[in-house]
């Protein structure tokens, strides 16, 4: 076995077991390092922290992960379900709900959700790439030769234009830049909904769009200054859905 730009190869192609648990395991030592160091900071923070040295780990590559078994994602969703403890500072779990709403909170969305997303915009950036772009090259030289592609190709299984991305960008604006603000609302849409839905009476589906910022989805109690201010307006978001019962109730303005 070779590695080639940090994705392992043997001679059937990418080992794609062998990456995931090798990412996995430097994901979750990644998360205990910023457990035992960033404890004292605020939930958002917190947050950031989590997307930028975490979740980025396991989303190296995502064009090509993620057609791969979904299953082998599993792991990579076992991590992100332990982050909220930490990111929102509980000690002891509260269960499927408690994790459903912190996710929603924080709009982080499943892996495999998020993955779509990423690749959705990998699509935009393949449309927007110079000619001389690899990717471009090799699916230019398929097309005009008209060679026949293994089903199993990932060129042949399109991952430079998904059908969730065909599906967005046909109502899409003329101009790059046009696009890419049209296809980030887009995303951003899909995400909110995804982490917002649910059965009736289910807690995610009693989320307000009021309750989040306009620009990014997450909770506005997280964007409240005060670090002790902050922590505390996130345990009373938690105790108004009945997750947190002990927490204390704080007057914040959370519009």
């Amino acid at each position: 076995m070779t590695t080639y730009l940090g994705i392992p190869f043997t001679k059937d192609g990418i080992d794609w077991k062998t990456h995931i648990e090798s990412t996995a395991k430097k994901a979750a030592g990644v998360l205990r390092f910023l457990r035992a160091t960033c404890d004292s900071w605020p939930p958002l923070i917190r947050l950031f922290l989590f997307r930028a040295f975490v979740a980025s780990i396991w989303e190296y590559g995502v064009p090509l992960l993620f057609l791969t078994d979904k299953q082998l994602l599993a792991t990579y969703q076992e991590i992100q379900d332990d982050a909220p403890f930490w990111i929102f500072d509980k000690k002891n779990r509260k269960g499927k709900s408690y994790i459903q709403l912190a996710h929603s909170f924080a709009m982080t969305e499943r892996v495999v959700d998020r993955f779509s997303s990423l690749l959705t915009r990998f699509g935009l950036h393949f449309e927007m790439s110079n000619e001389s772009n690899p990717l471009r090259t090799l699916v230019d030289f398929f097309r005009f030769k008209k060679i026949e592609l293994s089903s199993e190709s990932l060129v042949s299984k399109g991952i430079y234009s998904t059908l969730d991305y065909r599906a967005i960008m046909d109502s899409a604006p003329y101009g790059t830049k046009r696009k890419k603000l049209f296809l980030d609302e887009a995303v951003k849409k899909r995400k909110i909904k995804s982490l917002s839905k649910g059965k009736p009476g289910t807690i995610i589906s009693r989320v307000l769009p009021e309750s989040r910022n306009e620009n990014n989805g997450i909770d506005v109690s997280l964007y409240i200054s005060d670090k002790t201010g902050s922590r505390n307006a996130v345990k009373w978001r938690f105790n108004t859905f009945g997750i947190d019962q002990n927490a204390q109730f704080v007057k914040v303005f959370l519009v």
